[in-house]
């Protein structure tokens, strides 16, 4: 009987563990650099806990405006949520330097948080590679009140420009 109920434990930890590694997990939410849309302040100290879309990254295709989660570039063992500001090809404004400009180089994204006064993101660390990201955010799971799908609406920022030939040539000017 004990080798039936290790095999089975065997079997749905290993089945468990591939899920949360390859399809999806929940996480809480830590910080207040995504502040409105997670940990709102009116949280009074609760936090958000999220659904992390794993495949929905494998193919490592982003879009502006989608939330995601990421290995830190400067620090392996840590890892952040943050919107995607910019992808390959366009070029973004820098948050506090209004002068600077930076491409987005092929396999990189841009991304910051929603409370840019507390946001440790793209601003300081620059263009992301696509190979650090870890899962795209699609809901708020718990506290039950704040149960929604997050919206991920394509994004209109006065600080990203799409990449196209005339707009190159005025943003050179600008770095």
């Amino acid at each position: 009987m004990w080798k039936k109920v290790i095999k089975t434990g065997l079997i749905v930890v290993a089945v468990e563990t591939t899920f949360t590694d390859r399809v999806a997990c929940l996480a809480e939410v830590s910080g207040s650099s995504m502040q409105p849309s997670l940990n709102p302040e009116d949280n009074k100290g609760r936090k958000d806990w999220i659904l992390q879309n794993r495949m929905a990254v494998a193919d490592y295709v982003v879009h502006r405006g989608d939330i995601v989660t990421f290995t830190m570039p400067s620090d392996a063992k840590s890892c952040a949520i943050k919107r995607v500001i910019g992808v390959e090809g366009d070029i973004v404004r820098k948050r506090k330097y209004v002068n600077q400009a930076v491409v987005i180089p092929a396999g990189h994204i841009w991304v910051e948080g929603d409370n840019g006064r507390n946001s440790l993101d793209s601003n300081s660390f620059g263009p992301l590679p696509l190979s650090l990201v870890t899962s795209k955010v699609t809901h708020v799971i718990w506290p039950p009140d704040r149960w929604q799908k997050l919206s991920t609406d394509e994004l209109s920022c006065d600080r990203v420009l799409k990449q196209d030939s005339s707009l190159i040539i005025s943003e050179k000017s600008v770095t």
